[in-house]
Parts: C-alpha cells; structure tokens; sequence
C-alpha cells in the first residue's frame, strides 16, 4: 500500500490533529497517523509508529538512503518525515488529503544500487 494511499483511508476514519501523530479527542491523527489508520484497516495489520520505516522505507531516518522532499510552499528541504509532520502537517496547516497529494508528486524509489564487487587481478 502506498503511503499516499494510506493516509487517504486513514482521513476517512479520524480528523487531524497538530504536533502529535495522535490527537487526544478519540479518533485525531497528523497525516502520518492517519497513514497507520489507513494501512491497518486495509491490511488488517496492526502496525504502530515504530513500524513506518519497515513498512515505507522512505520514512527511515536512519539510514544514509533518507528521502529529502523541498516543500512547495517555503523551499525548506529535509528529510520527509519531517517535511510530512512537522512542516505541511503542523505549520503550513496543510490538509492531510493534500499531504497525500503531495507525496504522489515525489520520487520513492529507495532501492540503492547493488553494490558489484570483483576481483581485481593483481
């Protein structure tokens, strides 16, 4: 399921909520915790924050493979966990559903090259 998609199907079961994944009214998610919402009433997984980065690898934040995303709306580039949370989420006020749309717009693909080594005659 992609992350996008996610957090589509996870808006359909909470509201958002701001500077936490969730809220404390009862069904309150950011945009990334609606992604957990989503994936698990899809899936019917039960995964929690601890698990994004096995099931979107592009969330990972340890890793020398961290996705960068530049926000469209300021130009700040970081980590996209953080552009998703922190900066659209919480402070551009974004709706989640445009987060999603956003995210659709970027390049995901974090499969690093094979690493070939061969012998080099001496």
């Amino acid at each position: 399921m992609r992350l996008s998609d996610a957090i589509r199907e996870g808006c359909r079961y909470s509201t958002k909520t701001t500077r936490q994944f969730f809220g404390t009214t009862p069904h309150s998610a950011c945009a990334l915790g609606a992604a957990i919402i989503g994936y698990n009433r899809r899936t019917g997984d039960e995964i929690t924050m601890l698990d994004l980065a096995r099931v979107w690898p592009e969330l990972n934040q340890e890793t020398e493979f961290i996705m960068r995303a530049t926000c469209p709306d300021c130009g700040t580039y970081a980590d996209l966990r953080h552009v998703i949370t922190t900066h659209l989420n919480d402070g551009h006020r974004w709706t989640r559903e445009a987060i999603a749309d956003f995210i659709d717009t970027l390049s995901l693909d974090l499969t690093p090259a094979p690493v070939v080594r061969e012998r080099v005659p001496a």
